[in-house]
């Protein structure tokens, strides 16, 4: 067989190279996706502001939104769904001083180490700290009402070189304008987060790379923060969540929280409250009802006459938060003390609203028992804990007057 000609064997080759070089290239394409630099990478932020002190909101409406245990299963659910959360608590912030306050915060401290918290605003003795992620270090930082900067962050960044954060995420109370100027601009992304503000809000953009999130206070709601890396450029997505009681709590989380509960009733908080004396004592609706049957029978039928035994199905009969709602002449020495010396006096009954009735019951009179209309429902159906009270209609279901 003679030789090919060279000019037919490369024009011949030519489909042949250009298959081999499409693969080629197409493999090159593959493996330059796939480089880490060009690879979006992604984390999530849960995160919440202050409590007030309180471990979990009042349910007596029905609605509870909010507290420790309805957010141990939004956090288990959405770390199931998403993978590992960065979980970032606005403080305990309590209202008051006392034992009770002593005992909610130490419990408030246990639940989140057990759920694992990475960060919570003004942590004792650390200020500051830095976590890396999937996206570089982050920096948490948190700053008192009183100071608007720290020279800690300015220092941290000229010193250490090789921890320069690809997020600052600061926590702070009354955030303003101002703040954002306060506090070091450089290649990072800024996260500002106010934990004090009492409602939800969404996520102001203060610049490229600078956000302000809202996330409403005594921990009804949170905030799902998610930051992607790309190309050397950040970008988020932002949504805030009702802690509804959608997911079931984390059973360590219910376990602190009976705990809680249990030390609330063996160190007798009740007895504990300091109380205010009365010019007349009370004696209990049963012994109104001697004279007034009918509107005993009329008040026994709504829920009035039975608001202590909702306590009692939820183990907080022994709460002082929740007591005084639910009893007579809570914040009197003649009023409710405990179970054991005045029994008599569990339910909203008919002193909750006419007043103390020692003296009518001894001497009889006409002008006894004006109430104040509204005024003397607002004490417990204010908005924590009834968002959906209507003066006109509520009062008609406890209408029991000829």
């Amino acid at each position: 067989m003679g030789k090919i000609p060279y000019r037919r064997y490369f024009y011949g080759s030519i489909p042949i190279l250009l298959i081999v070089w499409f693969i080629s290239a197409l493999g090159a394409s593959e493996k330059t996706s796939k480089e880490p630099n060009d690879k979006v990478k992604e984390i999530h932020f849960f995160y919440t502001g202050e409590l007030l002190g309180e471990l979990e909101p009042c349910g007596c409406s029905g609605v509870k939104l909010g507290g420790l245990q309805q957010r141990s299963g939004w956090i288990k659910s959405l770390s199931q769904k998403l993978g590992s959360l960065f979980l970032v608590d606005g403080g305990f912030a309590p209202l008051k001083t006392g034992l009770q306050t002593e005992l909610k915060q130490e419990t408030y401290k246990k639940i989140l180490e057990q759920l694992q918290y990475n960060y919570h605003y003004l942590e004792k003795n650390e200020p500051l700290r830095i976590i890396s992620s999937e996206i570089g270090p982050i920096l948490f930082f948190s700053f008192s009402e009183e100071k608007t900067f720290s020279s800690e962050i300015e220092n941290l960044l000229k010193k250490e070189k090789k921890l320069l954060p690809k997020v600052l995420f600061i926590l702070g109370r009354k955030i303003t304008s101002a703040t954002f100027s306060s506090f070091p601009q450089g290649n990072f992304f800024r996260v500002f987060l106010d934990v004090a503000a009492p409602e939800p809000k969404q996520a102001v953009v203060v610049d490229s790379q600078t956000i302000f999130l809202t996330p409403g206070n005594r921990g009804r709601y949170a905030g799902l923060l998610k930051l992607s890396l790309s190309s050397s450029k950040i970008t988020w997505e932002n949504q805030n969540i009702a802690l509804t009681d959608k997911h079931p709590s984390r059973k360590e989380t219910t376990l602190a929280f009976d705990d809680y509960l249990e030390q609330v009733k063996e160190k007798k908080l009740l007895d504990l409250v300091i109380k205010k004396s009365s010019p007349m004592g009370f004696i209990g609706s049963e012994t109104c009802s001697m004279c007034h049957t009918l509107e005993y029978e009329k008040w026994n039928e709504s829920l009035h006459a039975h608001a202590f035994d909702t306590l009692v199905k939820v183990k907080r009969q022994y709460d002082p938060d929740c007591v005084s709602c639910h009893v007579v002449g809570y914040e009197f020495e003649e009023g409710f003390r405990n179970l054991e010396e005045s029994d008599y006096l569990i339910h909203v009954g008919c002193e909750s609203c006419h007043g103390p009735g020692a003296n009518h019951f001894s001497n009889p009179s006409a002008s006894y028992g004006k109430t104040q209309g509204a005024q003397s429902c607002a004490a417990c159906h204010h908005p924590d804990h009834s968002p959906d009270f209507d003066y006109p209609s509520y009062r008609e279901k406890i209408k029991h007057w000829r």
